[in-house]
């Protein structure tokens, strides 16, 4: 025990009638206990009931929070949950909707919607004949055979002159087919309303031709393009 003078604050042993300091007397003052603790416990003994209340909470909280932390990592979520099909697997969908041909020098794929058939009368050229019901019936004919010696520009003059003979020309463009440049023709026949595509290139000494004839090319534009361009030569 100590006595804490009044005026200078000083302490003093608790035998002591005055301060050791400023002399004043401690007769009058009272007693002051000496706390035998510090640190932590010390702070803990200090603290009001409120202060001890809501440090109790904290600490819940936090073990709370570690314990679910820890739950999470040795029982994992085994639910089941959906994925989003990946691009792979929505090109994989789309192939498997696909046929494929392979003959005479050539290679392509083509929807399922469209057969191969053989027709009453088969030229020497033809590779393969397909056709489907979209576009009121439409039919494919591939067509390979040696290329004379002449360019994919002579072609184009031979096939729009026959095209022009017949049947109104709608459109013509160049085009990229089996890694060369060709070039496709659309036109209205003049007789009926069924129209017609040409699409040719000439590679390794060969003139390829594709013929379609539809009710409708539009009805039919995006099994055109899957064909052109799969097409291959070997």
């Amino acid at each position: 025990m100590t006595k804490e003078c009044p005026k200078c604050k000083e302490q003093n042993p608790d035998s002591s009638s005055f301060c050791k300091n400023c002399g004043s007397e401690l007769k009058e003052v009272t007693k002051v206990q000496k706390s035998s603790k510090n640190g932590l416990s010390g702070w803990w003994g200090n603290q009001s009931n409120l202060v001890k209340g809501l440090s109790v909470v904290g600490v819940c909280c936090v073990g709370l929070i570690l314990l679910l932390f820890i739950g999470s990592i040795v029982f994992p979520d085994t639910s089941t949950t959906t994925t989003t099909p990946s691009s792979s697997s929505s090109t994989t969908a789309a192939t498997s909707s696909l046929e494929s041909f392979t003959g005479s020098g050539v290679s392509f794929q083509y929807p399922k919607e469209w057969t191969e058939y053989t027709p009453d009368e088969v030229k020497a050229t033809e590779v393969v004949n397909l056709k489907t019901t979209k576009g009121d019936t439409s039919i494919l004919t591939v067509y390979a055979e040696d290329d004379s010696g002449e360019d994919l520009d002579y072609w184009k003059d031979v096939l729009l002159d026959a095209t022009s003979s017949q049947s109104t020309v709608t459109s013509q463009k160049s085009l990229t087919i089996a890694g060369v440049n060709g070039y496709r023709i659309d036109s209205t026949s003049s007789s009926s309303d069924a129209e017609q595509s040409w699409i040719f290139f000439v590679k390794n000494g060969k003139i390829y031709k594709l013929l379609f004839t539809t009710g409708s090319l539009s009805a039919i534009s995006s099994d055109i393009d899957t064909i052109v361009n799969s097409f291959k030569t070997t």
